[in-house]
This record gives structure tokens, sequence and C-alpha cells, in this order.
């Protein structure tokens, strides 16, 4: 009985060493999700074009149990539910292959979908949080989609990638006065097809000179903002897009905003996959924070709020407190 006891003990401490610690277990629940972006368009074009194009091919995935979309603005999102016990590794591919096929069925320039597993066990521990009193909101939404991002899934093991909040694309905006437009008798039509022949993205060549050959590239393509201006709209008649709009490097027209103690930021959501720890995740983003800082311009600060380790240290806390009330007692 002695040994049974030590036993006991020592397994029970070398458990608890271990166990991963978090607030949700791995539930693997047989779901893929399917997100689909189109710029521009209506919750109700989303749903008419895009989304009825995905629901009437994924019928013919095996193994599948229930299809639920939701259309917002410029935005779809599809949940597909299978019957347990189904080869999830073959479903993915068949939805894969299903979501290229409809995708020939949709309107000009939609992209490919984003098609991922997600498990009721990954959510989001905590926010990075960008902030900055002279930088743009879509200058920061730059930053944290082409260094934080990158830097977190590196130095911070079991994290999900997932896109900053906050800010839409940045872009190269051109706003169109309708009154000036008119005045030159065009459409926004004139401007669009101006702005596709002006800006031709052509690749690079090389030029044969004697012993070199060194590369040329064409300058049909824009590189400096200001250049777009300069496009005419229509030969011969000396008008140009500087004319009748404005171009600048913003981001298009922002749906919504992210207000961080009380100032208008942008963060990543830190979603962690289902089988990490909470506790570990969280450690290894205030490790990798001085990093985070400097890769970034001295205006722009970052920090991680919303932290949730500690809902799982009191967990712990409590069920520790509890367990040892419960062996005094017997």
């Amino acid at each position: 009985m002695l040994m049974l006891v030590v036993g006991l003990i020592a397994g029970g401490g070398l458990a608890i060493a271990k166990m991963r610690i978090d607030i949700f277990p791995p539930f693997d629940l047989p779901q893929i999700y399917i997100i689909q972006n189109f710029n521009g368009m209506s919750p109700a074009q989303m749903e008419g074009l895009i989304v009825n194009q995905f629901e009437l091919n994924f019928q013919y995935v095996d193994g599948i149990k229930n299809v639920e979309s939701k259309s917002i603005q410029q935005i779809a999102l599809i949940k597909l539910s299978f019957y347990p016990g189904t080869d999830m590794s073959q479903a993915m591919a068949e939805v894969v292959g299903q979501a290229y096929r409809a995708q020939a069925f949709m309107p000009p320039g939609v992209l490919p979908a984003q098609i991922m597993r997600m498990d009721a066990g990954s959510f989001p521990v905590g926010y990075l949080v960008l902030h900055s009193r002279t930088e743009s909101l879509g200058t920061l939404a730059d930053l944290a989609q082409q260094r934080i991002r990158p830097l977190l899934q590196t130095q911070v093991p079991g994290t999900v990638g997932t896109s900053p909040f906050g800010s839409n694309i940045r872009s190269i905006v051109v706003k169109v006065d309708p009154q000036r437009l008119r005045s030159y008798n065009l459409t926004p039509d004139d401007v669009v097809l101006a702005l596709t022949q002006g800006n031709v993205v052509t690749p690079a060549g090389n030029l044969y000179i004697k012993d070199q050959m060194p590369i040329v590239p064409i300058n049909a393509m824009i590189s400096d903002v200001s250049e777009f201006g300069k496009i005419p709209l229509r030969k011969g008649r000396n008008v140009y897009i500087r004319d009748v709009a404005t171009v600048e490097d913003a981001t298009d027209i922002n749906y919504g905003y992210a207000l961080v103690n009380g100032h208008r930021s942008v963060y990543v959501p830190v979603v962690k996959h289902n089988t990490a720890s909470t506790l570990t995740v969280v450690a290894d983003i205030h490790q990798a924070l001085p990093l985070f800082k400097s890769k970034l311009p001295e205006s722009v600060d970052v920090s991680y709020e919303f932290d949730e380790s500690p809902t799982v240290r009191e967990a712990i806390k409590s069920v520790a407190t509890e367990g040892f009330i419960g062996a005094s007692l017997t």
C-alpha cells in the first residue's frame, strides 16, 4: 500500500508537470471554413454572385452534413460541417477542388478563397495593438501585415495566422469628382479604362551591348503615386486624371475601426492553435515584444492587450485550492 501511494503521488506530479494547461481541450471538430472577399460588393451581391456558386459546388463533397454561410459587405464566410468519422484530409482536397471550380462561374477579378480548418479550442488569447500619434491607420495596417504578422508566427509557436483589424487594406485611392467628370463629358468607365491602359505590368528585358547584357525595365508601370494624375483620359483632348480626380496613397473605405484606450488603433488577434498552451503562448509573446518593437519605426509602438492568461491562472488556482481542501478533508 505504501508503494501504491508513493506511485500515485509520483505519477500525479509527473502528469501535472507534463499536462497542457489551457481553458479548452482540442475538440477536433470535422469543420472547414471558407473565407472569400471582394472589395466593393454589397451583402446581396456577395450572396448571389459568390456564395451561391460555392454552395452549389460543395454539395458534391463526400461526407458533408451542413453548409452555413454569412455574407456582409465585401466578405463572405462559409462553414462546412461533416459527419463524424469523415476523412478530413480527403474532404479538404475535395473542398479545394470544388472551390476552384466554383470560381470559374464568378465575376472577373475574384481571388481564390482562403480555406482552413479551425477548432473550437482555437481562440484569441490577446491582441497585439499598434498605435501611433503621427502615422495613419493604413501605414499601421501595412506594418502589422508585413512585419508583425510574420514575426508572430516565427517567434511564437502554436499561433494561427490572422489578418490585422482596424483599417482597410493600403491602396492607391482615386477619388473622382462627378461635376468635373460631367464637364468633360466623361464617365467613370473612362477613368477605369485610362488607369488600365496607363499602368501596364510589363516584364523587364535585356539589352545586348557588346559584352554586356543589362536588365532594362520598361516604364509602363507607374512607381510614383503622383504619376497617376498624368495619365491621359482621351487622346488628343489634353484631359488627364488629375483634372477630374485626386490620387493618394491611402486605404480603401473603412467599414469599421478599432478603438483601444480611446485611440484609433490597428490590432492583430493572437489566435492559439487548439493543441498549444495559453500560458506558453503568452510567455513567448512577452519575450518577443522587444523584437516586435525593434522592427517598427520609432513613431509606432506595439503592446499586448486583453491578455487572457490571468483567467487560466485563476482557474488553476481555484482547482488547486479545491483539490487541497478535498484532500485535507479526506
